[in-house]
C-alpha cells in the first residue's frame, strides 16, 4: 500500500500545477464559454489517476510523477524529486535520518502511517458517497412515473438526473415553463453524460482527499458543468428566456450539497449562475477560437513533462535497481554507490538513423550501506562490511556520433528533437554473454534488444518479406519453426534472398548473423555475384530455406514437401505458432503441468518415397503399411486446461475413437495399456491443445 500512495503522492503533486494552470486559465478567459473550462478540468481529473505523459525538454510543467520514489526515500539521508526546492530541501534536511543499527528507517514509518491514513480516508469517503445515494433511492421509492425517463414527487426542493439508467426527478409543483426549463436542462446532462463524469471525478476526489486544490477543482468542475449546461439551454431555447430561466434557478436552488451523487438543476453558485446567465451573450467566432486555440495549449502542456535526464552513472543505477529490493527486505539500504570500473564492449551505428551511435557497457560497482550486518544476497555479489561489489551485466546505452571538423576546426551539431532524446538512454541490460563474444553476435543482440523496447521496428531489411512454414512431422499447414526471408541488398526479381531471424513453435525469436563479417558488406559481395551470374540460387527463397535448415539448423531429415514458402507480412511472421508433433508420451507431471514427448516420425505406403530422403532403406518391408522412427531427444510440453484427448478402444464393433475427459483419465489409460504409445500431439504457442491416439494394427 505504500508505493500506491507514492503513486498518488506524485500524481497529486503533478496534478496541482495543473490545477493552477487551469484556474489562471479560466479567470483569462472568464467571457468565453463555459464548456472550454469544463473541457479542461476534465483533461485535470483524467491525469490525477493516469500516470502517463509525454516527456519533452520544452515541458512548462515543473515536475514530472516520480517525485517521491522509496528508492530515494528509503535512504539514510532522504531525498525528493518534487522540483519544488522548499519541498526537496525539507525532506532532506528536516525528516529523522536513520541511525546506523535501526531496522526501520524512520521516513518508513512515517510513509506507512501516511499511507493508512490516506486509506482510511478514501474508504470513510466513498462510504460516505454511497450511503448518501442509498438514501436519496430510498426516498425516491414514491416518486411517480409520469412518462419515459420522468418521474414526480412531492417535496422534493429541486429537479435532479440520477440513476445508472439515467432519470429525471421534478417536484410536483412545477409550472409549465419551469418544467419545460427543467427537462431541457436535464437532457443536456444525460446527453453529454454528466452525471458519470461527475461521478468518476468524486471518485478520483476520495482518492486525492488530502489535496485542498483537488477539493477547488472538484468545486469549479461543477460549476463549470452547470454554466455550460445553462449556455447550451439559452442557445437552445433563445436567449429571450433568460429573465424566466434565472427566476426558476432561484426558485428551486438546492438546499443542500448533492455531494457526488445526482445533478440538480438548481446546483449551487446560484448567484453566480444567474449572473452568468443574465450577461450572457453569443461569442464571437474569433474570440471562441482563441479561446478554444488557449485551452488546447495548457491541454498538451498538462500532459507533458520535463524530459528526465539519465543520471551519470547509468550503469550504478541500473545495477542499484536490481539488489535494492533484496537489500532492504533485509533491514539494509543503500547510501552511497560507485563505478570501479568501466569497459566498452561495442558501438554500432545505424540502428537508430545517421549520427546516432549504440554503445555496449559493463562495470564493476561499489554500494556502500548504512548497516554491517551480514545479507543474503544473489551470485556474484560480494560483501565487505557495510560495502557491497558486484560485477555488472553488459548494458546497451545511446550515444552520439560526433560530426568531424570542418575545415575551421569546427564540429557543427544539428541533431532532430528524436535524436536528442535518445542521446545517453540507457536500454536496458542484455544477456551476460562472454565478454569475447564475436561483434557482429553483440550487434544482432543490440538490435534484439531495440526491438523488444519499441524503439525499432521488428525487422532487419524492410520491405518484401517470404515466410517459410516448417512442420518436422510432415504435416502442411502447422509450423514448428518459421522462417522471415527478406532481400538485403535490393528488391525484386534480381534481389538475393536471405534468412534473417526464424520463431520456433513456442514464439521464441532467433536472430541470423553472418559470423566474421558485416552484414551489409557481406551481402553486397553475394549481391555483386550474383549479379554477374554466380550463385544465383540465392534468387530462391525455396533453396535459401533449405540451405539454412539443414546446414545452419542441421534439420538434413526435412525436405521440401516438410515446408510451405508463401510471400507475406511481419504480421504474418509474427502470427500465432501451431504445431502438430508425434511420438509417445513418456511422463505426465501434474505438478509442474507438462508432459514429455519422446518425438518420432511416421511414414507409411503413401509417402514411402521419403525413407530415401532420410537416409533409410526405401524397400524396407512394413508389413502393416507403417513404419515408426524414433529419436534420441525428448521434448516437454505445456500440458494446458482443457485439451480435447482422443483414444483408441478396441469394442466389438472394431477400432473406435474414445474422448477423455482430461489428463488424469489419459494417465490410467497409459498405464493400462502399457504406457508406450504413439500419439498426435497438437499445440498452440507451445499449449497442447489435441492429444490424438496413432491407432498402431
Amino acid at each position: 500500500m505504500d508505493g500506491l500512495f507514492l503513486e498518488i503522492l506524485n500524481l497529486s503533486l503533478y496534478g496541482s500545477f495543473a490545477i493552477v494552470a487551469v484556474l489562471i486559465l479560466r479567470l483569462l478567459l472568464k467571457k468565453s464559454p463555459k464548456s472550454i473550462s469544463y473541457g479542461l478540468w476534465l483533461v485535470v481529473f483524467l491525469v490525477l489517476i493516469v500516470p502517463i505523459r509525454i516527456q519533452t525538454a520544452y515541458s512548462p510543467m515543473p515536475v514530472g510523477v516520480e517525485s517521491f520514489r522509496q528508492e530515494k526515500l528509503y535512504q539514510a539521508v532522504p531525498q525528493a524529486e518534487s522540483g519544488i526546492r522548499a519541498v526537496d530541501d525539507f525532506v532532506a534536511k528536516r525528516t529523522p535520518v536513520r541511525k546506523l543499527g535501526e531496522e526501520v528507517f524512520p521516513m518508513e514509518r512515517m510513509v506507512e502511517g501516511a499511507s493508512v491514513v490516506w486509506f482510511a480516508g478514501t474508504v470513510i469517503l466513498l462510504g460516505y458517497g454511497l450511503v448518501s445515494s442509498l438514501r436519496l433511492r430510498k426516498r425516491l421509492e414514491q416518486a411517480e412515473k409520469v412518462e419515459q425517463g420522468i418521474y414526480e414527487l412531492e417535496g422534493l426542493p429541486t429537479a435532479f438526473v440520477m440513476g445508472m439508467e439515467p432519470r429525471i426527478y421534478l417536484p410536483a409543483d412545477l409550472t409549465e415553463e419551469e418544467r419545460e426549463y427543467v427537462l431541457c436542462h436535464e437532457r443536456i446532462h444525460i446527453k453529454r453524460h454528466d452525471m458519470r463524469i461527475k461521478q468518476g471525478a468524486f471518485v478520483i476526489l476520495c482518492l486525492h482527499w488530502f489535496n485542498p486544490l483537488v477539493w477547488l477543482a472538484f468545486r469549479c468542475m461543477e460549476a463549470d458543468m452547470e454554466s455550460s449546461c445553462d449556455e447550451k439551454v439559452l442557445e437552445k431555447m433563445g436567449l429571450d428566456i433568460k429573465k424566466g430561466y434565472s427566476l426558476s434557478l432561484v426558485r428551486l436552488s438546492a438546499e443542500e450539497r448533492w455531494f457526488g451523487t445526482p445533478l440538480a438543476f438548481g446546483e449551487k453558485p446560484i448567484k453566480t449562475r444567474v449572473k452568468h446567465i443574465l450577461q450572457y451573450k453569443k461569442p464571437v467566432s474569433v474570440v471562441a477560437g482563441l479561446a478554444v486555440a488557449a485551452a488546447v495549449v495548457v491541454g498538451c502542456a498538462i500532459w507533458s513533462a520535463p524530459k528526465v535526464e539519465s543520471d551519470s552513472n547509468d550503469i550504478a543505477r541500473m545495477e542499484e535497481e536490481k539488489i535494492a529490493s533484496a537489500v532492504e527486505k533485509q533491514g539494509s539500504h543503500i547510501i552511497d554507490r560507485e563505478v570501479l570500473s568501466s569497459e566498452r564492449h561495442y558501438r554500432g551505428e545505424g540502428l537508430l538513423g545517421e549520427g546516432i551511435a549504440v554503445e555496449v557497457w559493463s562495470g564493476k560497482c561499489r554500494f556502500q550501506l548504512d548497516s554491517d550486518k551480514p545479507l543474503r544476497l544473489p551470485d556474484g555479489i560480494t560483501q565487505e562490511g557495510d560495502t557491497l561489489y558486484l560485477e555488472s551485466e553488459k548494458y546497451a546505452f545511446g550515444a552520439m556520433s560526433l560530426p568531424e571538423p570542418d575545415e575551421s576546426g569546427v564540429a557543427e551539431f544539428s541533431y532532430t528533437e528524436e535524436q536528442a532524446a535518445l542521446f545517453g538512454v540507457c536500454f536496458g541490460s542484455i544477456y551476460p554473454y562472454e565478454l569475447t563474444m564475436p561483434q557482429e553476435e553483440m550487434g544482432t543482440m543490440v538490435r534484439a534488444l531495440l526491438e523488444s523496447k519499441g524503439y525499432i521496428k521488428q525487422e532487419t531489411y524492410p520491405r518484401n518479406h517470404i515466410i517459410v512454414d516448417v512442420s518436422l512431422h510432415q504435416q502442411k499447414g502447422y509450423s514448428d519453426w518459421r522462417l522471415l526471408l527478406s532481400q538485403p541488398v535490393k528488391q525484386g526479381d534480381s534481389g538475393i534472398w536471405c534468412v534473417e531471424r526464424w520463431s520456433d513453435e513456442l514464439g521464441h525469436l532467433y536472430y541470423n548473423y553472418v559470423s566474421g563479417a558485416e552484414e551489409d558488406v557481406y551481402y553486397a559481395e553475394q549481391q555483386a555475384q550474383c549479379d554477374e551470374g554466380h550463385k544465383v540460387g540465392l534468387l530462391n527463397p525455396e533453396d535459401i530455406a533449405m540451405t539454412f535448415l539443414r546446414e545452419d539448423m542441421n534439420l538434413w531429415s526435412v525436405t521440401t514437401e516438410d515446408i510451405v514458402v508463401r510471400e507475406g507480412t511481419l504480421e504474418d511472421f509474427y502470427g500465432d505458432m501451431s504445431s502438430k508433433r508425434f511420438g509417445y508420451i513418456l511422463e505426465l507431471d501434474f505438478e509442474n503441468e507438462w508432459l514429455r514427448l519422446n518425438e518420432a516420425q511416421w511414414y507409411t505406403e503413401e509417402n514411402r518415397h521419403r525413407l530415401a530422403q532420410v537416409h533409410l532403406d526405401p524397400n524396407m518391408e512394413m508389413p502393416n503399411g507403417f513404419y515408426i522412427r524414433t529419436w534420441e531427444n525428448d521434448r516437454l510440453m505445456d500440458m494446458g486446461k482443457r485439451p480435447e484427448i482422443l483414444v483408441i478402444e478396441l469394442t466389438e464393433k472394431g477400432v473406435e475413437q474414445k474422448q477423455l475427459k482430461g489428463w488424469k483419465e489419459l494417465e490410467k489409460h497409459l498405464e493400462e495399456e502399457g504406457g508406450y504409445l504413439p500419439f498426435w500431439i497438437t499445440s498452440e504457442n507451445g499449449v497442447v491443445t489435441k492429444v490424438e491416439e496413432q491407432y498402431v494394427p
